[in-house]
C-alpha cells in the first residue's frame, strides 16, 4: 500500500503524521454526524483548562463529553505517560496515578494486556527511556523536546534493538523489550520488568549491571528465576552468542528508530488515528480494530490543535445520560474540538478523567478498572533526581532567579531524614555526617552548624515549607544543574 507522510505546522509547534498501514481515508460528508457543544470552561492552572461538553451520536443518543486541554507552548505545562507504580508489568488505578504524581488532570492511557503480565499493548517511551517495545502497527503519539519547544507527532513508531560486545563488531538484534517469551527469541528486561526471569531451551540469561565507571558489565551468566537488577538489566539470548561473553565483559544495548522519532521524550501508541490536518478520518479496520470494539462505546482520545494545545477528551457511554460513541463519530467530534491531528487510547471501562483528583465522568463499569498506565498534567518546573521525575503537592516555584520546592520531598529523596520542630520551626535534614537546618523567612541556613547565606529564604506557600534547591540538594551530596528546557537535574553519586 502506499505510503504517506505529511508535516503541519503551527506556531511553535510541529506536528507530524506519518503511518505505513495505507493511506487514510478522508471522512466524506454525509449528513449524519454527531454533535458537540461546549457548555463550560474552567482554568484550572495556567496553561490549564477543563472544560464539559454536551452532544448527540448520530442515534440522537445524548452524549457527556469531558476535556482537558494543556498548552504545550508553557515550559511549566506537561502532558506525560505514567506507568503503574509496579512496572511495566502490573496495574494501579487511575486515581493513584493522579494522586502520587499531584497532577493537575489525568486520563486514562494506553491499552493494555487483561491477563498478566499487565502490558502496554504497543510501545511506551517515558523521559526518552524505552520502557516497551513492539513491531505493532498502530498509530503512536509522541512528545518531542528540544529546549523549550515541544513537537507532537503522531506516527508508526518500530524501535530497533541490537546488543554489542565492547568494540566488537558483532552485533545480535534483539525480538523484544520488557515482554513475555514466546517462542526462540532474543529479548531484554529493564528495571522495569518486576516478574522473574527464565531462560527458554537453549537460550540463557545475561545479568548486566552498572560498574564504578558506569560502564555496563556482565555479572554473571546463567541461573534461572532472576529478578532484573535496579542498575542493570537481563538478556535472554541464545546460548552461541552468550558463548562469546565472560563475566565482566563490556556490553551495550542500542535503542535506534527512524529520525522522524529524533529526541522522542514521551510516547505510546494508541490508534487509531482519527484526525488529520484537522479532517476526520476512518482508520480503525486498518489498524486491526474489530468486533464489538467498533461499536458505540465510552471512548478516550488525545489530540493536538494547531494552535499548541493538547486536548485530552473522554465520552460517557453504556447509560442513559450518555449513550457512546464509534470510533468514526470520536473522529469528527475531535475535529470538531479543534484537533488538528488525533489518535484513539483505550476505551470501554477504562475510560475515565481526574480533574484536581475528582473523577469528573462516569465510569461505565460502576468502579474504576486498575490500568497499566494513564496519561496525567503535572505543572511547575521539572525537577529530576537520577534520571527519574520528583513529583510535589506544591508545583516548584522560580523566585528571584532560584527555584525552591517543598523541603520534605526533595531531602527525604535525597535519603536525608527529615525533622520540624515546630516550636522552633526549624527544619533539620540528616544524611551520614551532614546535618542541614534553616527555617521559613530565614536567609540564613546551617550546615554541621557552619552558617550560610541564602539567596532567596525558605517560604511557605499553600501550607507547604519551601527551600532554595539548588543550596538543598548540593548540600547533601547532589549536583544540580539548569538545563537549556528550564529543567532542573539532580545526580547523586
Amino acid at each position: 500500500m502506499a505510503k504517506f507522510k505529511r508535516k503541519i505546522w503551527a506556531g511553535i509547534t510541529t506536528f507530524c503524521l506519518f503511518f505505513s498501514l495505507g493511506q487514510a481515508a478522508w471522512a466524506k460528508e454525509t449528513g449524519v454526524k454527531p454533535t458537540v457543544e461546549i457548555i463550560s470552561r474552567q482554568e484550572l492552572e495556567p496553561g490549564v483548562v477543563y472544560a464539559q461538553a454536551s452532544g448527540k451520536n448520530v442515534s440522537g443518543q445524548p452524549l457527556v463529553i469531558n476535556i482537558l486541554e494543556a498548552d504545550l507552548s508553557r515550559s511549566d505545562v506537561e502532558v506525560r505517560p505514567v506507568l503503574a507504580s509496579g512496572g511495566v508489568t502490573s496495574r494501579e488505578k487511575l486515581s493513584s496515578i493522579s494522586s502520587r504524581t499531584y497532577a493537575v488532570g489525568a486520563i486514562n492511557g494506553s491499552f493494555f494486556s487483561t491477563a498478566s503480565p499487565y502490558l502496554p499493548v504497543g510501545n511506551l517511551v517515558v523521559d526518552g527511556k524505552v520502557e516497551s517495545a513492539s513491531d505493532m502497527l498502530r498509530t503512536s503519539m509522541g512528545i518531542i523536546q528540544n529546549g523549550t519547544a515541544k513537537t507532537v507527532k503522531f506516527g508508526y513508531f518500530n524501535p530497533i534493538i541490537h546488543i554489542k560486545k565492547g568494540n566488537s563488531l558483532q552485533a545480535i538484534m534483539v525480538d523484544k523489550l520488557n515482554r513475555p517469551i514466546t517462542g526462540a527469541e532474543t529479548i531484554v528486561y529493564t528495571s522495569e520488568w518486576k516478574q522473574a526471569v527464565n531462560p527458554r531451551t537453549n537460550y540463557t540469561l545475561v545479568t548486566v549491571v552498572s560498574n564504578s565507571q558506569g560502564k555496563q558489565v556482565v555479572e554473571s551468566i546463567g541461573g534461572t528465576n532472576l529478578t532484573v537488577p535496579k542498575n542493570g538489566y537481563i538478556l535472554h539470548l541464545p546460548l552461541d552468542f552468550a558463548n562469546f561473553l565472560a563475566v565482566g565483559d563490556e556490553i551495550g544495548v542500542n535503542i535506534s528508530f527512524d529520525s522522524y522519532w529524533q529526541n522522542v521524550k514521551h510516547l505510546l501508541t494508541g490508534g487509531p488515528l482519527l484526525v488529520e490536518e484537522g479532517q476526520p478520518v476512518f482508520q480503525a479496520v486498518a489498524e486491526g480494530f474489530t468486533g464489538s470494539v467498533l461499536n458505540a462505546n465510552p471512548r478516550t482520545a488525545i489530540g493536538i490543535t494547531q494552535n499548541g494545545k493538547m486536548l485530552l477528551v473522554t465520552i460517557d457511554g453504556r447509560s442513559a445520560t450518555s449513550g457512546g460513541v464509534t470510533f468514526e463519530e470520536l473522529a469528527y467530534i475531535m475535529a470538531d474540538l479543534g484537533a488538528y491531528a488525533a489518535m484513539g487510547l483505550d476505551g470501554g471501562g477504562s475510560t475515565e478523567m481526574i480533574v484536581q483528583g475528582k473523577i469528573v465522568n462516569q465510569l461505565s463499569g460502576g468502579s474504576e478498572r486498575s490500568l497499566n498506565n494513564g496519561i496525567v498534567i503535572v505543572t511547575g518546573i521539572p525537577v529530576y533526581l537520577n534520571g527519574e521525575r520528583l513529583y510535589f503537592d506544591v508545583p516548584p516555584q522560580l523566585i528571584n532567579g532560584r527555584t525552591l520546592v517543598p523541603f520534605r520531598k526533595l531531602l527525604e529523596a535525597l535519603g536525608a531524614q527529615v525533622d520540624y520542630d515546630p516550636e522552633s520551626q526549624v527544619i533539620t535534614a540528616t544524611k551520614e555526617d551532614k546535618m542541614i537546618q534553616f527555617k521559613a523567612g530565614d536567609t540564613k541556613a546551617f550546615i554541621n552548624n557552619e552558617e550560610y547565606i541564602l539567596d532567596v529564604p525558605a517560604k511557605v506557600l499553600n501550607g507547604r515549607t519551601l527551600v532554595p534547591l539548588r543550596f538543598a540538594g548540593a548540600a547533601l551530596g547532589g549536583n544540580v544543574d539548569w538545563t537549556a528546557n528550564k529543567t532542573v537535574v539532580i545526580t547523586t553519586e
